[in-house]
């Protein structure tokens, strides 16, 4: 989170620990135009909005987060999150169980993964997203050059499909920074 911190310095605030609480979550994400959520999630295919989202010390279901979670400000959310973008198949409801109620409440855009992603692996994909995405490409573009970096990596492990194909963008998310180039 360090890394993802100095991106956005002075205006990032990172909560780790204790600190990362639900009440943290909600309240913040009203007011900051870039909110990343790094926490282990746990997808309930038969009744999807049970799905859960951990934090500390409790979790936040997807229907609670439809219920709790207000407009404001948000412009992108990224959830590092195994399978927060899919994972087993959820029905009639569509896309996975916590993008629908961001979308809902008004987030233009949302990252998450697809299936189970290793936390080293994704943590180098998302800071280069991060990077992309503070130079002013929009969410598509940033993740599609930090997934053609892992893709030439010298590591056969980045270059593998596994590591960089399960961050998707679901949505539209234009950087509120100026374009660099």
């Amino acid at each position: 989170m360090e890394k993802l911190a100095a991106l956005y310095t002075p205006h990032a605030t990172v909560r780790t620990g204790p600190a990362a609480t639900i009440d943290e979550f909600i309240n913040r994400s009203k007011d900051n135009a870039i909110v990343h959520v790094a926490v282990h999630a746990v997808i309930d295919p038969r009744v999807p909005a049970h799905s859960s989202l951990y934090f500390s010390p409790s979790a936040l279901n997807a229907a609670q987060l439809l219920k709790r979670l207000k407009p404001g400000r948000t412009r992108l959310v990224v959830l590092g999150a195994c399978s927060s973008a899919g994972g087993l198949p959820v029905g009639p409801v569509g896309v996975g169980p916590f993008v629908r109620p961001l979308v809902a409440n008004g987030v233009p855009a949302v990252i998450g993964s697809l299936w189970d992603v290793d936390d080293a692996t994704a943590e180098q994909l998302l800071v280069s997203f991060h990077q992309h995405y503070r130079k002013g490409d929009d969410a598509a573009v940033a993740m599609q050059q930090a997934q053609i970096e892992l893709l030439r990596n010298d590591s056969r492990g980045l270059r593998s499909v596994l590591a960089w194909a399960p961050f998707q963008v679901i949505g539209h998310g234009a950087s509120p920074f100026p374009a660099s180039r």
